[in-house]
């Protein structure tokens, strides 16, 4: 199996078809347009988009959108899984998982985050995904798979200075 990076949009179009064809239109509608306009945007701005085939000129398999995220409850950063879908079933299933959610994990090292989060999906009732990521080295909670990023791997994040005091931002005239 082959991991590249989106280099068409063809493979865009793909990613977001797969997407739609998996999530279904039943409990919130989708919009088509609006994820390929935003797709667009995340590969454009070289985010972290995986997809996996078979072969090099085979067709996608899986992908995986992840990217550093600051929670609202964390005082620290998380490289978080955003997206991932795949059309595969069986044990090829459970490698596409590893090996995209293992590129995944290399690629978060090199970024601010603290820990490496994969979210599984509300349709998976018995968390066969994060069961998946457990099985390889990850840690799990219910749904959610994450891993420690080795300490002093992580890049300084940025100090945010733009609130202000909170007394400036919660007085009143």
């Amino acid at each position: 199996m082959v991991i590249n990076d989106i280099t068409s949009m063809s493979d865009v179009e793909y990613c977001v078809d797969m997407y739609i064809s998996l999530a279904g239109n039943d409990i919130m509608p989708v919009s088509r347009q609006e994820s390929l306009r935003l797709f667009i945007n995340l590969a454009r701005r070289k985010k972290f988009i995986k997809v996996l085939r078979k072969e090099p000129s085979s067709p996608i398999i899986a992908w995986l959108y992840a990217d550093v995220v600051k929670l609202l409850h964390c005082d620290y950063l998380v490289f978080q899984q955003m997206y991932y879908a795949s059309d595969q079933s069986g044990i090829s299933a459970y490698k596409c998982i590893i090996l995209l959610h293992d590129e995944m994990y290399e690629y978060a090292k090199e970024t601010a985050a603290r820990y490496c989060i994969s979210n599984g999906s509300p349709i998976d009732e018995s968390n066969v995904f994060a069961r998946s990521l457990e099985k390889n080295g990850w840690k799990r909670k219910h749904f959610m798979a994450y891993r420690e990023l080795p300490p002093g791997a992580q890049k300084q994040p940025r100090q945010d200075s733009s609130l202000g005091s909170l007394e400036s931002v919660f007085s009143r005239p």
